[in-house]
């Protein structure tokens, strides 16, 4: 099993907690002069998907079909649509996607009461109810307590189906982070997803998963596991200046054995449930790669790139106003959308922003 290799963009800029609700509310400010659905989990998930567009954005593709998993489900979706249309519309017209999160709108009782969804991010749940993961319960969720509702998820994703109506629906690309609500840990719950969405990927598909900076135990479980089912794997460190995310980018999906699957499955149950500890797992992680998490660590001593204000980060993304017309949400919140687009302009001329920095770089 290789070791992950250093991101494209191997910096993040983190600033003390006090410091983070002021610079959040100016990054998105600035971010909604042209996207109005803009948050900074939307744009990690821009940022990420519009590094590793080449390899994700095959353009020989005859469909093209994404899941989307966990809390930034509906902000992932939303980015890529963005990304399809300024740079990919080929691709966009063959675009089919899925998403796995909680139902904004449960009216039954629960541990945790449903997070409030931003406004656009909740209209694009309430118009395309049939591209989203429908429970028993009409919750939504992933994980309900100590349950892990895999079972359900690859039935409602299409396994067990023809097999040519099977091959339409297996994802090419998989964006996952930990499902909402407070049943399970946030690196159990991001383990879940990773298996959830490895179970349906396609055989040379890519996998973006949303780790939270600080909150990373099972860092090396997940890269040991990307680092020996895909080609390549590695972990990026998005620029936006109030974004506490890195993102393990796993790259040409070689398939999944039927066992390896069963043995997943079963321990993410059992650790769940509480009849396993997650040591077993991190045990043989640790086995595969000992220096792993020491060689991360290392990475992220590294000196940090020149920091972004929140104006230069959007220069920096290059994202350019397009048609309102050719938003995903025109045609069911047009009025929406253009209030949004006429209230925030820009507060300096694009032309005194012009920065070199390139996502690319």
């Amino acid at each position: 099993i290789s070791c992950l290799s250093q991101g494209k963009d191997a910096a993040a800029l983190y600033l003390p907690p006090e410091k983070q609700s002021d610079l959040t509310d100016e990054v998105v400010s600035h971010l909604r002069f042209v996207v109005p659905e803009a948050s900074t989990s939307w744009s990690g998930c821009y940022e990420v998907l519009l590094a590793y567009a080449d390899r994700w954005a095959m353009p020989s593709l005859s469909n093209f079909s994404t899941l989307h998993m966990g809390k930034d489900a509906a902000a992932s979706v939303l980015a890529l649509h963005r990304l399809l249309v300024e740079q990919r519309q080929p691709l966009q017209k063959k675009w089919r996607w899925r998403g796995v999160a909680e139902n904004p709108h449960q009216e039954a009782p629960t541990d945790e009461l449903p997070r409030a969804w931003p406004e656009l991010e909740n209209a694009l749940y309430c118009y395309f109810q049939g591209n989203w993961f429908k429970t028993e319960d009409d919750g939504g969720r992933l994980i309900r307590g100590k349950t892990w509702q895999n079972r359900q998820f690859w039935h409602w994703l299409g396994l067990g189906r023809p097999a040519e109506e099977l091959a339409a629906r297996l994802p090419h690309l998989a964006f996952t982070s930990p499902p909402p609500g407070g049943e399970a840990a946030p690196d159990l719950g991001a383990l879940a997803s990773f298996v959830g969405a490895i179970a349906v990927l396609r055989a040379g598909g890519c996998l973006v998963q949303s780790l939270q900076h600080g909150s990373n135990s099972r860092l090396e479980t997940l890269a040991a596991l990307s680092a020996g089912l895909f080609e390549q794997a590695e972990i990026f460190a998005p620029r936006c200046p109030s974004l506490q995310k890195t993102y393990l980018v796993a790259l040409g999906f070689r398939g999944l054995q039927p066992g390896l699957l069963q043995a997943l499955t079963s321990t993410v149950s059992k650790e769940l449930s509480g009849k396993q500890s997650p040591l077993v797992l991190d045990s043989w992680a640790s086995q595969a790669d000992p220096l792993l998490l020491a060689r991360f660590a290392e990475w992220l001593r590294q000196p940090l790139p020149q920091n972004l204000t929140a104006t230069t980060y959007v220069h920096y993304l290059r994202l350019q106003n397009f048609n309102a017309e050719s938003h995903l949400l025109w045609s069911h919140c047009s009025e929406q959308l253009l209030e949004s687009m006429e209230a925030n302009q820009p507060a300096v001329e694009p032309e005194v922003l012009q920065s070199s920095l390139s996502p690319r770089e």
